[in-house]
């Protein structure tokens, strides 16, 4: 999971922010959607997806693949 706790995220604090490679610092791509569980009133983000590269391909990466992070979310990192 992403968040070490509960936090209520709207969908439009995440488009748009980056996603770092955390190990080598290096841009991925930003956030352009969310997949969510859908059988809660406020549903969990399981995993973002990326539009990477000048061809900006869609990554959907798992949360838990990015590291915790706190608010205000301004740059996500990949573990």
């Amino acid at each position: 999971m992403i968040l070490d706790s509960k936090y209520f995220i709207y969908l439009s604090e995440l488009l748009d922010t980056t996603v770092t490679n955390g190990q080598t610092n290096r841009t991925i791509g930003r956030i352009t959607d969310v997949i969510i569980t859908p059988h809660e009133i406020y549903p969990e983000i399981t995993a973002v997806v990326v539009s990477a590269g000048l061809l900006r391909r869609k990554l959907t990466i798992p949360c838990e693949d990015l590291e915790p992070f706190g608010l205000p979310v301004t740059r996500l990192y990949l573990k």
